[in-house]
């Protein structure tokens, strides 16, 4: 989607140029709207020899303007926009202020006069109301005095913060009958979205299990992953997204995963993590990044081939802990053989590592099946079929923190994909119906599982044939559509809120079943959540905000410019003791207040419990962390913008785990001018 550009860089480059011996030249540059100083440099060579020099240059007229804008705004808020005008000259005494605004955005009152007894700043108030549309919203304001005169362009994002809903209706059409049925919008206008599906397999949800995948909201190794493997195959099997988006998708994705890579060639679990590779998510990463080359996109060398000496230095010192318990071994078996097995993918076996895997006892049926098809890549089938002719496809039971964050959905996929190695395709399409009753269950599954299975899904859909879809459609009152389509999954997506008739019609003209589904997705308005209630769910959470000295403060109404702590009290609830990993905190803040960094200013990391990632972006910050008894989390932050805003539900969550749930509940919240 489309992003306001907010801060513009100002840069400009001139040359190279060839100066003479006592030479000289002058360069012009013309600059925009700004206000501030600029760094001028420049660079000189001579042979061998080089030099530089810089010097800094304030840029100023004799009338300027600075409006000060919240990072992002949401529908319905209202607020006092202040505008800095400068006067540089002792001439310049009545000012006249304008602010003109795009539909987003409702000004009470346009204009404003000020009087300059003296050169110097004044601050203009403008009285806004945000409306219902999202997008980018465009301020433009500017000053007059006489013959002098400014102006500024500012963009900024009108964003909702709360969860998309998606509602699926399932749909089977026998030849030669019509579904009709009628649909109902989720959320607010500008955020809805429904999306036809016709599968000649029973359906999958592929649109809203792959929206739910790219649209996730945090960015480990194994989500970042996770988001972009299943993209690989999606052109195979459906038009659901474009070629060029799922390119720029993929490429995004591969850059970013290469940024995780530690010196030692493995993969860090977050961005900047240097003290231990995560194990299962640098072979889920390397397995991504060998499809993507086999795939046509680009993948440096360097990257794979440090990735390799990582996998095979592991493999090789690999040896099963007996102290743990025997789910924990069972996981290092599979984790083991993921790793053989990617590193068979990539044409480099480690057949030592293969080998010695291969004598342990009581090896599960994921691991046999990947070490069966790591043997069957190497030419070996014989020890293939001896691997798994007694194995069955029954997986373990997955029952708290897994080291490979699997379940036995996931499992059940790895083995499916396994099985086009060992040449077991009839197994292979049994096992994928079974994968595609799960997906259809309505339970919800972790990243992990559910790209995995995608990936299973993938692979049978590509090769399943029973000719074309053909089908007739009505959305709404527009005119009817014919569908002849060779792939597996046909999709058609169109926006709600833009008929009057909420009426489909579905006719199958083939001669075979069709499997349908209707999926509407959508935003409720910002407003709406605040009539959701507080959840505690396995932990309980407990929302406060102080004053920097400890008391309370009532942020209901807030003095304007307040520094004050958000701060969160997280328990533990597991009787047994057990610590709660892979937890997520996201806070939304609203969009008068700010958020300060504590690391400038000594408040708010340094008192927060340890955490392995955080996460600041311009109006949320996410913390992950393992939760260990009660763990407290303070965010410094200030009260900038006066006006009326939602203050968006705290929440935290387990990632793999979505029975650890915890939620605050939202309010209305003020800034107020002392």
């Amino acid at each position: 989607a489309k992003k306001a550009i907010r801060f513009k860089p100002v840069v400009f480059d001139a040359g190279p140029f060839q100066l003479k011996s006592n030479g000289s030249r002058k360069h012009t540059f013309t600059m925009p709207n700004y206000i501030g100083s600029v760094r001028v440099m420049v660079v000189a060579r001579n042979d061998k020899a080089f030099g530089n020099t810089e010097k800094a240059v304030p840029v100023k007229t004799p009338l300027m303007v600075l409006p000060t804008l919240p990072r992002v705004l949401s529908p319905g808020e209202s607020l006092k926009l202040p505008v800095s005008v400068f006067a540089m000259r002792d001439d310049i005494k009545d000012v006249r202020a304008s602010l003109r605004t795009s539909d987003h955005i409702v000004v009470t009152d346009r204009n404003a006069a000020l009087y300059f007894q003296n050169q110097g700043e004044q601050m203009a108030y403008f009285d806004v109301q945000v409306g219902d549309e999202l997008g980018i919203a465009k301020v433009d304001i500017s000053a007059k005095s006489g013959s002098y005169s400014a102006s500024q362009q500012v963009q900024l994002d009108i964003r909702n913060p709360n969860p998309v809903i998606t509602k699926t209706e399932e749909i089977v059409i026998q030849p030669g009958e019509q579904w009709s049925g009628s649909y109902k919008v989720q959320g607010m206008r500008g955020t809805n979205i429904g999306l036809i599906e016709l599968s000649k397999m029973p359906s999958v949800q592929l649109g809203r299990r792959m929206n739910y995948l790219i649209r996730y909201p945090y960015g480990c190794i194994e989500q970042t992953t996770s988001s972009v493997f299943p993209q690989l195959y999606l052109a195979d099997m459906s038009d659901l997204i474009e070629d060029e988006r799922i390119a720029k998708n993929v490429k995004a994705g591969i850059r970013k995963i290469a940024k995780m890579q530690m010196a030692n060639g493995g993969f860090a679990y977050w961005p900047g993590g240097r003290r231990t590779a995560n194990k299962w998510g640098s072979s889920y990463a390397g397995h991504f990044l060998i499809s993507a080359k086999e795939k046509g996109y680009f993948v440096s060398t360097d990257l794979l081939n440090k990735w390799v000496d990582y996998q095979s230095n592991e493999a090789r010192a690999f040896s099963v802990d007996r102290g743990r318990s025997a789910f924990g071994q069972q996981q290092m078996m599979i984790d083991q053989a993921y790793r053989l097995y990617t590193l068979s993918l990539n044409g480099t076996p480690e057949l030592s590592g293969m080998n010695l895997l291969r004598l342990e006892r009581d090896l599960p049926a994921t691991a046999a099946f990947l070490l069966a098809a790591s043997y069957a890549m190497n030419s070996k089938s014989n020890i293939a079929m001896e691997l798994i002719q007694n194995a069955d496809t029954k997986q373990i039971k997955y029952d708290g923190y897994s080291s490979t964050y699997g379940s036995e959905l996931r499992d059940m996929s790895l083995i499916a994909q396994t099985m086009h190695h060992l040449d077991r395709k009839n197994e292979a399409s049994k096992l994928v119906k079974v994968i595609i009753e799960r997906l259809n269950s309505g339970k919800w599954y972790a990243t992990q599982t559910l790209s995995q299975a995608m990936l299973a899904v993938s692979q049978y859909a590509s090769s399943f044939d029973r000719g074309n879809i053909k089908a007739q459609f009505e959305v709404g009152d527009e005119q009817q559509q014919t569908v002849d389509y060779d792939k597996s999954i046909f999709s058609f997506s169109f926006d709600p809120d833009d008929y009057n008739d909420q009426r489909i019609v579905i006719s199958n003209t083939g001669s075979q079943p069709i499997y349908g589904s209707i999926q509407m997705s959508g935003q409720q308005a910002p407003q709406a959540v605040l009539r959701s209630s507080a959840v505690n769910s396995n932990i309980k959470m407990s929302v406060r905000y102080l004053q920097l000295d400890g008391g309370d403060i009532d942020v209901s109404s807030i003095p304007q410019g307040t520094d004050f702590i958000a701060e969160v009290k997280i328990k533990n609830l597991n009787t047994k003791g057990t610590t709660l990993r892979d937890m997520a905190l996201t806070q939304i803040i609203p969009s008068g207040w700010e958020i300060r960094s504590g690391r400038l200013n000594q408040v708010g990391d340094t008192q927060s419990a340890a955490y392995t990632y955080r996460d600041v972006r311009d109006d949320r910050v996410h913390t992950f962390f393992d939760l260990e008894g009660t763990m407290t989390y303070r965010l410094l932050l200030n009260a900038t913008y006066e006006g009326a805003f939602v203050l968006p539900p705290v929440k935290v969550e387990g990632m793999y785990d979505k029975s650890i749930l915890a939620t605050s509940k939202a309010q209305k919240v003020s800034v107020v001018r002392m």
